[in-house]
């Protein structure tokens, strides 16, 4: 995943200046191929796999649009850890209950979960759409 996104954080301007098609739905439609391929072998490795591959790389979209490749990276396994280590709640009579936000431990029969998945990978993708973008294009980052 961070070679996608080293890949996606280019920051090209005179390339994607003169690009025929903008270079941002070349990006786009990677990143979604790697969602679609990861729902077509869902059936075999189980529907909770392309459940997370699209939680991730939401995450990792979201995070790199406020910062660098390196960062998105971290922040996207940062949040798989918590989300495994607090995501898991004990009920009244001692049974695993799962909290309503820990969509990435969450049953792969979930239709909520996939749902709220799917709703967040849309957003990302927005947000990574780079309009209005912070920083803006011409700040280093340190």
């Amino acid at each position: 995943m961070t070679a996608m996104l080293y890949c996606l954080d280019r920051r090209l301007g005179e390339v994607e200046s003169t690009a025929v098609a903008p270079v941002i739905l070349r990006d786009h439609a990677t990143v979604t191929a790697v969602v679609v391929l990861a729902h077509a072998v869902g059936p075999w490795v189980g529907m909770d796999v392309p459940r997370n591959v699209m939680l991730l790389l939401a995450v990792a979209l979201a995070a790199r649009r406020f910062t660098n490749t390196a960062a998105a990276g971290s922040v996207c396994l940062g949040a798989l850890a918590v989300t495994l280590t607090m995501g898991r709640a004990q009920g009244p009579s001692g049974q695993v209950m799962f909290r309503e936000w820990a969509l990435v431990i969450h049953p792969s029969d979930s239709g909520a979960a996939w749902v709220a998945a799917v709703i967040l990978f849309a957003l990302a993708l927005a947000v990574s759409s780079g309009a209005g973008r912070f920083p803006p294009r011409g700040r280093a980052y340190g």
